[in-house]
């Protein structure tokens, strides 16, 4: 019966990821990287916690794929209930069935805390270690054992170990046959070996701050900064097991028990929902489910994301208007959705991490390659903890190799190609880069190379704006440069510039509405009575700017104005 609530649970949790927060597996693997390398081992040994990191670094590359991912949270979720009933059982022998619920809070709090943007799988490795651990000593019944097991376990797995000094002085002070005495001295070896092996890190490890080396390098993105969901998943498990030392199964009788398990099982449950629903962030969710579907080129399923929910943040917006101009519908569609001005098409420089990992993806496909490069570059410097991200490595090879800097793009093909999922495609281009050239993505940018001066003055918007006229003066035609060029005058207000930067490229069919609608703001402005290009403005839209020109005389509300005309041009030009 133990067996099949653990499958069914660990079958609960599977469905979670697969179905509520798949986005959020497939981000764990785009900014970790596994190399099957000697050096990645050894720096893994560098530091506490290092073997639970490069187990969880394993696992997490097989996050690539996203059931997988999701399979190996379930089986991994499990295995932390699975081990936290062995430690209740192997401290308490006489555990009766009646506490076995309470083995799954545990993984319930682990299963919480990975739902936290940043938090890292190596925890839950680390919490399977120090409970395989306790077993292992408990079993032994050598309680002189704790004194290593606590030292090389916070070697293994970091201080997580510390959790093992708790389960020892449990194990010790339920002892019924040791004397008190005996009971103080090793509860006070315990504790002084804690102290010895928290200290001895602190002088040997000093390149890391006192408070990661206490609380976790490997937890978390940002090491030593961890939320309440971290240590309710630490001390859980401590919890747990005070909690199961209460004599409660022994004057309970058979059908009592069946009652009281029940019980318990039905309140854990509840809790257990509504705690995991309190750290399910749907938001994030949708935040990672734009930034993956934009990195994989799966415009039609952003575009269709968008029409279900307008995007409101920054990275949502980038990847949107990034579909929309890849799909070639931001000269008609763009004031469709919220829009917030130039950063809605390129981030600001001084911008968060995770900004800059979606900005390089709207500006490599703009054609700004050097600042797609110098965005992918920093963040990849600056991410929390340190870590290498295995996109980072991928796109800054990409532009390298467009560029035509070979020895450069070598460098990250070769990291590359020591991983699981990115080495064919690595290997590739490292027996010819001029294989590029048969992509037809790769072809098109390298086309987009570019010699001018701005291209390295990317802290401000204007160098876009006149790298992008530049490349499409080139190249002539009407592209997604093109496209990103007109996309950024409309957002600029600049109908100046796009008066002039629409002659660049000759278009390809009827001209799209919202270029006309701008075209047609110098008339409105006049009132109706200044001269417009009738070379690109159509009878119908001159009808719509007549309408709107009516309406915006006698005095229209705003709420009218924007039931009417809030998808065109003129009432985003109209507005603040």
């Amino acid at each position: 019966m133990k067996k099949l609530f653990t499958i069914l649970f660990a079958l609960v949790v599977f469905l979670f990821w697969m179905f509520v927060l798949p986005y959020h597996v497939l981000y764990q693997e785009e900014i970790q990287i596994f190399p099957y390398t000697w050096l990645h081992f050894k720096q893994s040994l560098a530091f506490p916690g290092g073997v639970a990191s490069y187990l969880g670094e394993f696992f997490v590359q097989f996050f690539h794929v996203a059931w997988l991912g999701a399979l190996l949270l379930a089986v991994l979720t499990a295995l932390a209930q699975v081990q936290s009933w062995r430690v209740i059982s192997s401290v308490k022998a006489t555990a009766g069935d009646v506490w076995y619920p309470l083995s799954f809070i545990p993984a319930v709090c682990f299963w919480a805390f990975l739902c936290g943007a940043g938090n890292l799988v190596s925890a839950l490795v680390a919490f399977l270690l120090i409970c395989e651990t306790a077993v292992i000593v408990c079993k032994s019944k050598r309680d002189k054992l704790w004194l290593p097991a606590i030292a090389l376990a916070y070697y293994l797995a970091g201080p997580m170990a510390f959790i093992l000094a708790v389960v020892a002085l449990v194990v010790i002070f339920t002892k019924r046959s040791a004397k008190r005495s005996a009971k103080v001295l090793d509860a006070a070896l315990i504790i002084l070996t804690c102290v010895l092996v928290a200290g001895v890190s602190v002088i040997i490890f000093t390149q890391y701050p006192v408070k990661s080396l206490l609380c976790g390098v490997e937890y978390s993105h940002i090491p030593g900064q961890y939320t309440a969901s971290f240590w309710t998943a630490v001390f859980s498990l401590p919890a747990v097991l005070l909690v199961s030392l209460l004599p409660v199964g022994k004057r309970l009788r058979n059908k009592t028990k069946i009652y009281v398990l029940v019980a318990v099982s039905v309140v854990i449950s509840l809790a257990s929902y509504a705690y995991v629903k309190k750290h399910c962030s749907k938001d994030m969710e949708r935040i990672y489910a734009y930034d993956y579907l934009a990195a994989g080129r799966q415009w039609d399923k952003i575009l269709a994301m968008a029409e279900k929910k307008t995007p409101k943040t920054p990275s949502e917006v980038i990847c949107l208007n990034l579909a929309l101009v890849m799909k070639g519908e931001s000269g008609n569609r763009l004031f469709e959705f919220y829009q917030a001005g130039i950063p809605g098409l390129f981030p600001n420089y001084d911008t968060y991490v995770f900004l800059k990992f979606t900005g390089s993806e709207a500006l490599y496909q703009a054609g700004l390659l050097n600042m797609a490069l110098h965005y992918s570059f920093e963040a990849y410097q600056t991410f929390p903890g340190g870590r290498e991200s295995a996109r980072h490595i991928k796109r800054m090879a990409e532009v390298n190799m467009i560029k035509g800097a070979e020895d450069v793009a070598e460098k990250y093909l070769k990291v590359l190609s020591h991983t699981l999922f990115y080495r064919k495609w690595a290997k590739k281009y490292l027996q010819d880069q001029s294989l590029m050239l048969e992509d037809a993505e790769y072809s098109r940018l390298a086309g987009c190379r570019n010699s001018d001066p701005d291209i390295f003055d990317d802290m401000y918007d204007y160098p876009k704006q006149a790298i992008l006229r530049s490349q499409v003066s080139k190249s002539g035609k009407p592209d997604e440069s093109f496209r990103y060029l007109l996309a950024y005058d409309l957002l600029a207000k600049d109908v100046e510039s796009l008066a002039s930067d629409i002659r660049l490229a000759k278009i390809d069919g009827p001209v799209p509405e919202l270029y006309q609608e701008a075209l047609l703001v110098p008339w409105i402005t006049a009132g109706g009575k200044a001269d417009y290009d009738r070379d690109f403005v159509s009878d119908k839209v001159l009808a719509k700017a007549q309408a709107f020109l009516n309406d915006l005389q006698t005095g229209r509300t705003t709420s009218y104005m924007k039931g009417h005309y809030g998808k065109t041009f003129w009432f985003y030009y109209a507005s603040k």
